[in-house]
């Protein structure tokens, strides 16, 4: 896996390019053509991380019975001390105000309790959602400020007391709030 960051480009542009690589035999391919295009001016695009993108630690498994996930799968666990947790952390470009949202498929066995962890530059913040209900959709965890770069996180953790409950980590979602613009108020 590699990731090149661009610079310079410009925006509201179609760009396309191919992926040249060599093996540490000498072997060469290369891609067919690929397009992207850059965002307008001023437009900041929403950041999805699936579970599948997130740093894990801990024991959790892997669950694909839902019908509402987002995504082919999502990973659960049972309760803990809040040590096991996935981690989703995104790569902030725009600093700014953005509305967090989560998503988890719902279930009669899931914790009332599912503590989401929030660091942004703002600090440390802990929200506990009812996962037994408002599955298979954005719920909102708040509004945080995030710098540049990949500091912040959402941490969901296994920190609950349901001991015949699971926790769910399924996806996070990160929309960037356009700050008012009161040049355009007579």
């Amino acid at each position: 896996t590699h990731t090149i960051d661009l610079a310079g480009l410009s925006a509201n542009t179609a760009y396309h390019f191919r992926v040249r690589s060599t093996d540490a035999d000498g072997n060469s391919a290369v891609s067919s053509d690929f397009t992207f295009a850059t965002n307008p001016q001023g437009m900041v695009s929403d950041i999805i991380i699936d579970n599948r993108d997130a740093s894990v630690a801990g024991a959790w498994t892997t669950g694909v019975s839902s019908v509402d996930k987002y995504g082919p799968d999502y990973q659960y666990t049972g309760p803990g001390t809040g040590a096991e947790w996935l981690q989703f952390a995104p790569r902030i470009l725009t600093a700014g105000q953005y509305k967090v949202y989560e998503w988890h498929p719902q279930g009669g066995n899931r914790t009332t309790n599912a503590p989401h962890v929030i660091r942004s530059s703002a600090g440390t913040q802990t929200v506990a959602i009812n996962q037994k209900i408002n599955g298979g959709r954005w719920n909102l965890l708040g509004a945080f400020p995030f710098a540049t770069g990949a500091d912040g996180y959402v941490r969901i953790t296994d920190g609950f007391a349901d001991t015949t409950q699971v926790v769910l980590a399924d996806a996070i979602k990160f929309v960037y709030v356009q700050p008012a613009n009161f040049d355009s108020i007579d």
